[in-house]
């Protein structure tokens, strides 16, 4: 089936076509219209994570680590918010191109990571270069791997798992403090490429071949294999510590959120189940699948054979566990308790498939009767897989299929020696079976125009910049904040409007949303129980049609951008407080000025605040509070208030409004309280006149620092104790990492001479 002569086959067409398919697809991609974009599949790409990069690059480039997010719901940790990828360098583009140039050129670049590494990988696995060529373009041209590019921390994240592999691999058999080195590095670039659930899954994986690994390699050489499994334990302490600045921040953000470990309902859970039909259904077909069959069986390396086909079968298995009786069993699994959306298990499968697919093609280097037969044999057990999963009413569209993503490549392959030998001697080396596996990988995705359109990052520029105007003019009032009730791209509030033109917005769309914000948000407009598709009162209007302004004038909504399907509900919540104003932004849109919204900052007397406890939360929904003459406190006094005074003469002012400090002009003739409605949050200190003071809870929810009577500068400051803690470990662990591979080649040098 190849062909006849007893060279290499040649990887000059194969590695060309490779780079013209990698070309064609990303040019496409950036060209695309974008008129027939999937909003769901886009969702977290436009309305949550590009304009969390964008923010991230702005604090960077103004000199400041991207710690705190002030333009979203109450104010929320940015850094700590792993899914932004605020501390992975590859993310550099974002501080100097536009966000849609910048989109492809980190696409294009993981794209390039995720081929390479599996092609140093499966050479890892002992495969020849042909194999491995076949297993890259397996991986890196799957539909799989490919749709994941509209949510890139994802598809950034699972770039790296053939790296990682290929590293862990290396490890494995030359444990070296360079290769331990060189693993944690590459596993800390993952980390930081964001995406928690994929990074969580992709650990199980590899922490599954290294102990299967590790096993192994125990019966006939211990030593080696104590040493490897210390080599491999340490290469995972030194990623914690490299990366201890992002994940101690974010694991303490996680236990301020709705999404804490464990805190999913398996309601929740059951979210995504996968349909495994797609595996057989999508191009480049059960071709692809019938030589990762075909390594499983003949592959000499049982041990990784068994492993990566079991691991195929239980992603496939478990993907659909919402839809099975399996779905319990799935809670008790590692991290089984902490995301929801179990297809996205699906995300590792290509590199299981994609392993075995180079093992399968191993075999095309030589031909026999025997491995023919296995061929065949291997093609009827997909092809009837996936016709036995197909749909009746998709029965023969599955046929077309087979038949051109099936049977032609292997055709093709048993005819290319006849075609070979009537070649000119110098074109036969090129012409070989491993140019056609390639070309039935990485064409295809070609072949689909809605893939390509689905993408297409320049829709960024072209739906954000309407509002470009409308936002400038809300900037010029800041920090005064504003409510979106704008129903754009097919429906879907825009969450995060405010964040990509830095302007405070009180909508929140985050996986890691604080229990603060979801309690302000009840109290407001009542539980939403579409948590998952709510953003901020499910879509526009309240689930329980009722509202409750003094919240939105409490937080100082002083505007609210609102368009014509959003206007009637917002009139009803609001008849007496609102004021129309010129938008300047799109047509159909509209602003309105709540006229009964407080300053973000205010002071109230001692004699004005009310100890309140846990008991914060239901003193405030009281419709006998008033909070524009009130305090709530959480914390006791600590000494009693006057039981009667003046209403005091006092002026606030908000001289200076960042991202992570916040300086305040105030003066009064009483002591009081200075608040700040912006998030209550751990790492947050105050001082005034220079001098620390502690910041208390105000109205539940708020910053609040108590001040004498007179005139202070009251400065509050985001420097959280876990990224301070966690930046010194990470350096710490880098000097030594660094220190021990100087001394390992010192060593190796002393020993050669």
């Amino acid at each position: 089936m190849t062909n006849a002569s007893s060279r290499p086959p040649s990887l000059y067409p194969a590695t060309s076509l490779l780079a013209v398919c990698a070309f064609v697809l990303w040019w496409r991609v950036w060209h695309a219209a974008g008129t027939q974009i999937n909003a769901a599949l886009n969702f977290d790409a436009f309305m949550y994570w590009m304009p969390l990069v964008r923010e991230a690059a702005a604090q960077w480039l103004a000199g400041s680590p991207p710690l705190w997010n002030p333009y979203q719901a109450l104010g929320t940790p940015l850094l700590a918010t792993l899914q932004a990828g605020c501390a992975y360098p590859l993310n550099a583009p974002y501080l100097f191109l536009d966000p849609g140039w910048a989109w492809i050129c980190v696409t294009v670049l993981h794209h390039g990571i995720a081929g390479l590494g599996f092609f140093i990988f499966c050479q890892r696995l002992g495969l020849s270069r042909a194999a491995a060529l076949v297993g890259a373009a397996s991986f890196s041209f799957s539909w799989l791997i490919l749709l994941k590019s509209y949510d890139q921390p994802q598809f950034m994240t699972i770039a790296w798992l053939p790296a990682l592999f290929a590293c862990g691999e290396h490890l494995l058999a030359v444990p070296t403090v360079a290769a331990t080195f060189r693993l944690a590095v590459v596993w800390a670039l993952q980390l930081l490429a964001g995406h928690p659930e994929t990074i969580a899954c992709s650990a199980v994986l590899f922490g599954s071949y290294t102990g299967v690994r590790v096993l192994t390699t125990a019966w006939h050489a211990p030593h080696r294999a104590v040493t490897a499994g210390v080599a491999s334990a340490a290469a995972a302490g030194l990623t914690l510590a490299f990366t201890a600045f992002q994940w101690l921040p974010t694991w303490e953000l996680v236990r301020h959120s709705v999404r804490a470990v464990g805190a999913l309902t398996p309601a929740q859970q059951m979210l995504g189940a996968a349909d495994v039909r797609q595996l057989f259904s999508t191009s480049p077909g059960c071709a692809m699948l019938a030589i990762a069959l075909l390594g499983a069986v003949t592959w000499r390396e049982r041990t990784r054979a068994w492993f990566f086909a079991t691991a195929a079968v239980m992603l496939a298995t478990l993907a659909v566990a919402p839809s099975t009786p399996l779905f319990e069993l799935t809670r008790y699994l590692p991290t089984g308790t902490w995301f929801r959306a179990w297809g996205r298990l699906l995300i590792l499968w290509p590199l299981c498939i994609g392993v075995l697919t180079a093992a399968g093609a191993e075999m095309f280097t030589s031909s026999t009767l025997t491995r023919r037969r296995l061929v065949v044999c291997s093609l009827m057990v997909t092809v009837g897989v996936r016709l036995f999963l197909t749909r009746p009413s998709e029965f023969q569209r599955a046929v077309g299929l087979a038949m051109v993503f099936d049977v032609l490549p292997l055709l093709a392959i048993s005819l290319l020696p006849h075609v070979t030998r009537r070649m000119p001697a110098i074109l036969q080396p090129h012409v070989n079976s491993i140019a056609v596996l390639v070309f039935f990988c990485a064409v295809p995705p070609l072949l689909n125009p809605t893939l390509v359109d689905h993408l297409a990052p320049q829709r960024i520029a072209t739906v954000y910049s309407p509002y470009a105007p409308l936002f400038e003019q809300l900037r010029a009032a800041a920090p005064a904040r504003v409510l979106s009730l704008l129903s754009i791209a097919e429906a879907h509030t825009w969450a995060k409007l405010g964040t990509y033109f830095e302007v405070p917005v009180l909508n929140d769309l985050e996986p890691l949303s604080l229990t603060d914000f979801r309690a302000f948000r009840i109290g407001l407009s009542g539980a939403n129980p579409l948590w998952f598709a709510a953003v901020f009162m499910g879509e526009v209007s309240p689930p329980e049609g009722r509202f409750d302004a003094r919240h939105l004038n409490l937080a100082g909504v002083r505007f609210v951008v609102t368009d014509t399907a959003s206007e009637p509900q917002l009139r009803r919540w609001m008849p007496e407080m609102l004021q129309r104003r010129d938008s300047g932004g799109p047509a159909g849109v509209s602003v309105y000025e709540n006229r009964a919204a407080l300053p973000r900052a205010f002071f109230r007397a001692i004699t004005a605040a009310r100890p309140q406890g846990t008991s914060c939360v239901s003193a405030l929904n009281d419709v006998r509070f008033d909070p524009s003459r009130e305090l709530l406190l959480d914390a006791p006094l600590a000494t009693a208030p006057a039981a009667a005074a003046p209403a005091p003469a006092s002026d606030v002012r908000i001289s200076s409004y960042r991202p992570s400090e916040v300086r305040i002009q105030m003066s009064s003739d009483q002591p009081g309280f200075v608040v700040l409605t912006d998030a209550f949050f751990p790492g947050w200190t105050a001082d005034v006149d220079g001098v620390a003071a502690p910041i208390v809870r105000g109205d539940c929810f708020f910053r609040a620092v108590r001040v004498a009577a007179g005139s202070h500068v009251v400065t509050f400051q985001y420097s959280p104790p876990s990224f301070r803690f966690g930046a010194i470990i990470s350096l710490v662990a880098f000097g030594f990492a660094v220190g021990g591979v100087i001394v390992a080649a010192c060593a190796r040098r002393q020993e050669r001479r």
